[in-house]
This record gives structure tokens, sequence and C-alpha cells, in this order.
């Protein structure tokens, strides 16, 4: 089998410096930085996406979530091969890292709980998202690239709700955001819901074993979610949606204080690994 020489990580654009945002290509940059895989980062505007992907051979699909529709998407990888062959992966980020675990391993990665990871990651897509949605996804065209507005109007109308219903969000009255960044906050501040995963998806025995993780990392006494030297998943998982909404903020969403002292020390120890 072919080993990688070299990885290109297909990431979307925006005005901030660093151009970072994106939950999703967030996961798979923070993941490659911290197991040390040298990569090139090329960022994609919205309207680029679909004809850079399908030059490099990716097949379209057809994906429909609360944010949008689309036939290609991001994150994308290419992998070039030392045999001069390459691949171009995309979608799901599970997809990459697929391809990423089967070449370093998972142990690293993981630090022995992949289980917990998975279970944290149907929590981040079936829960987290939708929690923030309405305050974060309307006010993300306003970092994209000025290019005269038409990746801004891309945007607007390639999400599942109309441009007309983007604008109603964005104007709602700041006491109803606050109420809704309330409720977020108070989730990072409990993992009520996350306790509740796990409950119904785990074992009594994992039940209680991932509580303990979870509590300990919450009063402070552990670094990461997992273990208390090293980051997992788990933790990039979390902090790609607290990226998420923070970069919101810079779009013009109601700015919340949603970050506890104790998240905010692990949030800047995460932050190393995305650049």
């Amino acid at each position: 089998m072919a080993k990688p020489e070299k990885y290109i990580l297909y990431d979307l654009s925006s005005e901030l410096k660093p151009k970072t945002w994106s939950p999703n290509t967030c996961k798979v940059r923070l993941t490659l930085n911290y197991l040390g895989i040298p990569f090139e980062s090329k960022f994609l505007k919205y309207p680029e996406i679909k004809e850079v992907l399908s030059s490099l051979g990716v097949e379209p699909w057809e994906s429909q979530t609360i944010f949008h529709k689309a036939e290609y998407t991001l994150p994308a990888l290419t992998i070039r091969y030392e045999n001069g062959s390459e691949e171009t992966v995309m979608g799901t980020e599970e997809n990459i890292l697929n391809k990423i675990v089967s070449v370093y391993g998972k142990d690293k990665l993981y630090q022995g709980e992949e289980e917990f990871c998975e279970v944290l990651m149907g929590y981040y897509g079936e829960y987290l998202k939708g929690l923030v949605f309405k305050n974060v996804v309307p006010f993300i065209r306003n970092i994209l690239d000025d290019d005269g507005g038409f990746t801004k109007k891309f945007f607007d109308n390639t999400r599942t709700i109309s441009p007309a219903q983007l604008d109603m969000l964005r104007e709602r009255d700041s006491r109803q955001m606050e109420t809704e960044w309330q409720e977020f906050k108070d989730e990072l501040a409990s993992f009520k819901s996350l306790k509740k995963v796990c409950e119904g998806q785990t074992s009594d025995e994992k039940f209680e074993y991932y509580i303990g993780k979870l509590d300990k990392f919450l009063k402070g006494d552990s670094k990461y979610l997992i273990s208390d030297e090293n980051p997992s998943f788990a933790d990039f998982v979390l902090f790609s949606i607290i990226l998420w909404c923070k970069q919101s903020v810079k779009g013009g969403a109601l700015e919340f204080d949603f970050l506890t002292r104790v998240e905010k020390v692990w949030y800047e120890r995460i932050s190393k690994y995305n650049y």
C-alpha cells in the first residue's frame, strides 16, 4: 500500500484572521495539527466548492441538514501518495478521519475512548448545533469574503431556509437571543443533555464512567474531557462548536459570554492546534 506523501485541506474562506470558522473543517484541522501531520490549506469561497471538487474527481452527494442542501461540501482532504496517485475525500469529517486513523492509528486521537467520542459527535450534531442555529447561521454571511456581495448572496440562497427567514432571524429581539444563548451556556456548564445522551446510548457501567469524566472536567480537575494529560477528538468536537459561535459574533451575532473560567482555560489549550 502506497504511503501518503502530502495532504491538502480544503477549508471555507472568510475575512477573518485566521480565516477558520467552520466547525466541520475545524475538527479536521485540529486533528491534523494535533497528530503532527504536515498539510497545505486551500481556502475556498462557497461558489467555488463545486467546481474545485468536481475537477478533483469527487462524486457529488445529496446532503440536507438544518444548514443547507448541497452536492458538494467541505471539509475535503486530498491525499497524495508516494507512487504519484492521489484521492480526495469529501463530506463528513468521519470519512476523512477514517482515512487519517488508517495511517496514524486511533490511540492518540481518541485516548482509548472512541465510543465516548462517537457519543459526543451525535450530541454535537443532533443537539448543540440545533441549539445555537438561530443565533449563528444568519450572521455567518457577514464574515465571508467581500467580493461585491456574490458569496454572501450565494450563502443565503443555498440555506434550507429562505433569505427572508434569515433576515427575520437577524432582526429578532435581543432579549429572545439572550434567552437562547443562556440555554447554550447552561448546557456547557452542566452537560445536562449530554449526560442524557450518554445514559441512553451506553451501559450503566460506562454511563457512570463517562459522567465521572464530565464532572471532573466541569469542576476544573481535568485539563481535557477524557485525559488530564492530552486532548482527544472529544475536545476538538466541543471546541469547534464554541469557535463557530464566537466567530458568528464577529459577523454581528449578539455577543454573549458563554464560557466559564474553566472552559476559557481549556479553550486556550485547544486553540494552539487551530492554525
